[in-house]
């Protein structure tokens, strides 16, 4: 790649391959978090969901204009085991290219939020520490396992400060769905208002009295029905609604009969 990442303190973070167990969890982890979002709390379910999209996107911009790397993993392992097999397995799937910001990193911060700031979770105090100690876990795995520079690390967390003001402190999520329903509203208004008179019922109302209808073949229910002229259906069932309670006992009793 053209653009190499390294910084100075990467060459003093040593390499330990058991930090591969929390890097594997981190798909389990933010899937989960995700998942649980969705079923139960559909408002942090949008939240989260802009704030991992919105920056896997920015991760995809950058790796297409400035494709970078890095030359951090060891030539050989220190030592063979089972971890060190493993992470040898996750470098010969996940080459050493486009690595910044990290997205390991940004999106086991946008997991722990989701976490913290479901309301459904607020009081399980014992899944946030846990949740926490994951989260951190994780971003160490990351240069521990020589996958990332410090430098991805500390991106990934301007951009996760940068969308935590954005999506939990401004919350424009909730703004968006607000102005959504205010417009909504307005349009449906004004379909009202074009396409349904609205009527005031006043003591010098014109009415023409409507036959009464059979409520079965011996009965009829004595209801009188109103009409109104230039009316539609909907607002006509409307203005009858007080006239239909006042004979709902009529009609229990027609209906036992």
């Amino acid at each position: 790649p053209p653009f190499i990442i390294h910084m100075k303190i990467d060459d003093r973070i040593p390499f330990l391959e058991v930090f591969v167990i929390p890097y594997f969890l981190w798909f389990a982890y933010v899937s989960a978090a995700v998942l649980y979002c969705f079923f139960k709390n559909k408002q942090e379910y949008f939240n989260t969901c802009v704030f991992l999209f919105t920056g896997m996107t920015v991760f995809l911009v950058i790796s297409t204009l400035w494709p970078n790397g890095h030359h951090l993993r060891p030539y050989a392992m220190p030592r063979d085991n089972i971890l060190s097999g493993l992470v040898m397995h996750l470098y010969r799937v996940d080459t050493p290219t486009n690595l910044w910001p990290s997205i390991h990193v940004y999106n086991s911060i946008g997991a722990h939020l989701a976490i913290v700031h479901n309301q459904k979770l607020a009081r399980n105090k014992k899944l946030h520490i846990s949740s926490l100690v994951l989260c951190i876990s994780i971003i160490l795995s990351t240069v521990f396992i020589k996958q990332h520079s410090m430098f991805d690390v500390m991106t990934a967390f301007i951009m996760a400060g940068v969308m935590y003001m954005v999506v939990y402190q401004a919350n424009v999520v909730a703004a968006y769905q607000a102005t959504e329903t205010v417009q909504n509203g307005a349009e449906g208004s004004d379909r009202f208002k074009k396409n349904i008179p609205i009527l005031i019922e006043a003591p010098s109302a014109r009415r023409t009295p409507l036959p009464s209808f059979p409520a079965n073949n011996k009965n009829r229910s004595g209801i009188t029905l109103t009409a109104f002229p230039n009316t539609t259906p909907i607002v006509l069932s409307r203005i009858m609604s007080v006239e239909i309670k006042k004979s709902a006992a009529d009609l229990v009793s027609l209906h036992r009969n």
